[in-house]
Formats: C-alpha cells, sequence, structure tokens
C-alpha cells in the first residue's frame, strides 16, 4: 500500500469499533459496498436477495456507523 493510503492505527481502532455495531448481515453488505467498492445490484446477487433489501441493511449500517463514530470515545484518539 502506499504511503498516503495506508491507514493509521487509530483509524483501525475507529473502523473497528464502528463495524461492533453492526449484525453480521450488515457488516457483510457494508463492507461489499462500501469497501470492495460491489454495486448494491452486484452484492444482491451474490446475497442472493433483492437490491432493496441490500439498499434497507446498507441504510441501517450506515446510520449504526455514523452514530457509532459520532459517540465513540474512539473518535477522541489519534
Amino acid at each position: 500500500m502506499s504511503e498516503d493510503k495506508q491507514i493509521s492505527q487509530a483509524d483501525h481502532f475507529r473502523i473497528d469499533d464502528a463495524l461492533s455495531m453492526l449484525t453480521a448481515r450488515e457488516r457483510e453488505v457494508y463492507i461489499m459496498v462500501k469497501a470492495e467498492l460491489l454495486s448494491m445490484e452486484k452484492a444482491a446477487s451474490y446475497l442472493g436477495v433483492k437490491k432493496g433489501t441490500v439498499q434497507r441493511q446498507l441504510e441501517r449500517a450506515e446510520l449504526k456507523v455514523n452514530s457509532q463514530i459520532a459517540t465513540s470515545l474512539f473518535s477522541f484518539v489519534g
């Protein structure tokens, strides 16, 4: 990984902390769409569900992640 794309240890803590608030399926969908950059259609196809299901799970996951980032003590680290 190039130097400008490396994630600090503090960022790792923040990410782990935020993802810990998700259900297994929310985490799976969130990672597929946000980290692996799959479209919602492609994620839905892989998971065998409708696009709307992926969209709802992603929306719930984003709300949880954003809330956790805003309130977590880890947000003050670094």
